[in-house]
């Protein structure tokens, strides 16, 4: 089963959505809406085999959808023949991280198949802009409650337009819990002062990427973040990385002693991968922290869509 979650903004979020981001919101939201011991029981189930994975946010532009750029090489052009326009023009793509549901599954299907190839079907207009503002603030002293004395500061957050993110359930049991966890929870940091607040939709549809959910050749592009699998072959992959290390929650419960979770190296979305083994899951989950008598687990489970298998793109 696939489901569409269709997330319009209220207002600003602390940091960009991500994957884990929302899988860190349907803990949430099955602990309070339902009982610990099902967030335990789902826990367990994503240590083995996930119930669900999680794409990260399609954004959506003037009811036009942008895909995470898929990583591909610059392939038949001779820089010197060609001079100064065609690599002013590379350079700029390359920057793009988005590109539109047409341009996404013409490389799908081999249509499209080096970044070169996209200097003609990639349009400047309509980018997805995905806003960092800073926001100022005057520290109040809460025992004269007035800002006299306290610091004048800025806080960083995020305007983002609407988007979508496509969940798979390999267990249809899962589904409720997921729907009210996300309808229900904020996203993200600084939730006591209004972000991460949405308008949710669901939509269950059949959808033209349940055509590449199967693993019918070897080489995935990622819509979510990934943790390293060992089916991966890397060198003869494309993608980029980065290192997350995130904060414990503290918005529902008492803060932990040790607030920082252990640095965890991501694959990027966009990130195009050949793997040496067809199955229906990749990834991984983490546990990143144990403290207190309780664990706290990081998401890294990838959401892919297979290439044709008659066509390269990496």
């Amino acid at each position: 089963m696939l489901l569409e979650f269709v997330f319009r903004p209220r207002g600003f979020v602390g940091r960009p959505v991500r994957s884990f981001t929302l899988f860190g919101a349907i803990c949430w939201g099955v602990k309070y809406l339902y009982s610990e011991e099902r967030l335990k029981d789902m826990l367990n189930m994503f240590k083995e085999k996930p119930p669900f994975v999680i794409s990260s946010p399609i954004y959506e532009i003037k009811g036009e959808l942008y895909f995470p750029k898929p990583q591909m090489p610059t392939e038949g052009i001779d820089y010197c023949k060609e001079g100064v326009k065609i690599y002013s023009e590379l350079k700029k793509i390359k920057k793009r991280a988005w590109v539109k549901e047409s341009v996404f599954k013409g490389f799908l299907d081999g249509k499209i198949r080096s970044i070169n190839e996209l200097v003609n079907v990639i349009e400047e207009e309509n980018k997805v802009d995905v806003k960092k503002v800073l926001l100022p603030h005057a520290q109040i002293n809460r025992l004269t409650s007035t800002t006299v004395g306290g610091e004048y500061y800025v806080e960083e957050a995020y305007s983002v337009p609407a988007f979508r993110v496509f969940v798979r359930f390999f267990d249809e049991s899962y589904r409720d819990m997921v729907i009210s966890a996300l309808r229900f929870v904020p996203l993200g940091k600084n939730k006591s002062t209004g972000f991460g607040c949405f308008d949710v939709q669901v939509e269950e549809k059949d959808h033209w990427i349940l055509e590449y959910l199967e693993p019918r050749s070897e080489k995935m592009v990622l819509l979510s973040e990934s943790l390293y699998d060992s089916s991966y072959e890397l060198e003869e992959s494309m993608y980029d990385v980065f290192v997350y290390r995130g904060a414990v929650e503290n918005y529902y419960e008492k803060p932990s002693a040790n607030i920082w979770k252990k640095r965890l190296l991501y694959l990027e979305p966009g990130s195009v991968i050949k793997v040496k083994e067809k199955k229906q899951v990749y990834g991984s989950i983490r546990r990143v922290q144990l403290d207190e008598g309780f664990s706290v687990y990081q998401y890294g489970y990838a959401f892919g869509l297979f290439v044709r298998e008659s066509h390269g793109g990496a």
